[in-house]
């Protein structure tokens, strides 16, 4: 599969396991997940067993070396995001990658519990070794990068990030992710604006780059 499907794969395979999962709760008459009021997610759709599965199916990914798949799906993967900067260059805009950490990448506990069900140890694995690589293409090919990784790290309770068992965030891993994001977006707002501004197509550039961002993360 070529990574330009691999995003439509990947939520068409998330929306499959969720609406199977949800419907197989209801037709055994159990509260839905995600019934609280505050509109947080009171108990994971899956199981610590499922979840830990599902990490030890993309765990190639943090393996420490370089094996010939993951570099297969690197060599692949770089060149998807050379075709992406073109693009966006041609169209006037800049490209700017957020690098958003996986649960097993901050998480002290639930790495223990899938070496403990995987039988692998932590010599065998370099959990950085996606935004290694990532921050490496982007300072070498000049593209602004947000490292979500330091900052998930550093939390207090880096577990309470994410839904439980399951790897998408839950509010709090939202707002600290949006925390972390707004400045760089900001600072490309402004200079896009400011480019534009000296080549003639604004009269200036102020702090309505920061409202709409404010607004809706996006100038349009």
């Amino acid at each position: 599969m070529g990574l330009d499907r691999w995003f439509l794969y990947h939520d068409l395979n998330y929306l499959l396991k969720v609406g199977m999962i949800r419907i197989g709760r209801l037709a055994g008459g159990r509260k839905d997940a995600y019934e609280d009021s505050s509109g947080r997610v009171r108990d994971g759709l899956f199981t610590r067993t499922q979840y830990l599965s599902d990490i030890a199916d993309r765990s190639e990914i943090y393996l420490a070396g370089d094996g010939s798949v993951t570099e297969s799906h690197w060599i692949r993967f770089e060149r998807t995001l050379k075709e992406l900067k073109q693009f966006l260059e041609k169209e006037g805009s800049r490209l700017l990658i957020v690098l958003i950490p996986d649960q097993i990448q901050v998480d002290h506990r639930l790495q223990a519990d899938f070496f403990n069900a995987s039988g692998r140890v932590a010599a065998q694995f370099e959990f950085e070794r996606p935004q290694r690589l990532l921050r490496d293409w982007c300072e070498t090919n000049r593209v602004s990068c947000v490292d979500l990784l330091p900052s998930f790290r550093a939390s207090s309770d880096p577990a309470g990030l994410y839904i439980r068992n399951d790897l998408h965030w839950n509010v709090p891993g939202h707002a600290l992710a949006a925390k972390e994001i707004f400045p760089s977006l900001l600072t490309e707002a402004t200079s896009e604006a400011k480019s534009r501004r000296g080549a003639g197509h604004m009269k200036s550039a102020s702090a309505e780059d920061g409202l709409c961002l404010r607004k809706s993360l996006t100038c349009g």
